[in-house]
């Protein structure tokens, strides 16, 4: 058996023009984490700026191998099949600006998008439909699962954390968007990793965090 520990970015730019960057709470999360990783462990990161500077201020002298099967699904892809208007930053800014409540507004647009995504009635209008996202999560854990030889620690976002505990606990599209929705930033989700079979050991762990609670964010 080999652990594996998927941590989730810190928070990031959310609402700036430059979305994958972390803010200050992100940067913050991310030094938090420090004491958490294991000294002994591969360290993995996905190839989104957020990924890295997660790794970076979180194990700040160490070797990071990049994986890009470990990054986010494209969420401007996802909600520009449903409204093609709002397929860049800039034109989903501007559309948040506009509404009395912009959190709210948003919550509301990327739900009715990611339920159009995951439904697979529409798999041709997406880059990447959510059977292939799944795949290639998939593909990634794989490969620790064949190589590691000792813990591996994953920095990654909230998508493939979802998809892995997803496949393991065999959960529906509709549950499993509401997990992804409590993934806190800079959280752990460990698991138990065989050749054969992925065992969830823990969920969204960020007990490092909960001395700091203007460090609890969830986007």
């Amino acid at each position: 058996m080999t652990r594996v520990i998927l941590i989730r970015h810190g928070q990031a730019s959310f609402g700036a023009s430059d979305y994958d960057c972390l803010s200050d709470i992100g940067a913050r999360q991310a030094e938090l984490i420090q004491t958490h990783v294991p000294k002994d462990a591969n360290l993995i990161c996905g190839t989104l700026r957020r990924h890295q500077q997660t790794a970076q201020g979180a194990a700040p002298d160490a070797f990071v191998q990049h994986d890009e099967d470990w990054n986010e699904f494209d969420y401007l892809d996802v909600i520009g099949a449903l409204r093609p208007d709002l397929n860049t930053q800039d034109a989903l800014i501007t559309e948040m600006r506009s509404k009395t409540d912009p959190k709210r507004a948003f919550q509301t647009l990327y739900s009715t998008a990611m339920d159009r995504w995951a439904s697979g009635r529409h798999d041709a209008d997406y880059t990447e439909s959510r059977p292939v996202f799944r795949a290639r999560v998939a593909r990634a854990l794989d490969r620790l699962r064949a190589t590691a030889d000792r813990p591996c620690v994953v920095f990654t976002s909230g998508g493939p954390i979802a998809a892995v505990v997803q496949s393991a606990l065999s959960l529906s599209e509709p549950v499993t968007r509401q997990i992804e929705f409590t993934l806190a930033n800079a959280s752990f989700t460990s698991l138990s990793v065989s050749p054969d079979t992925t065992k969830l050991i823990s969920f969204n762990s960020f007990t490092h965090l909960e001395t700091h609670h203007d460090l609890v964010t969830y986007r």
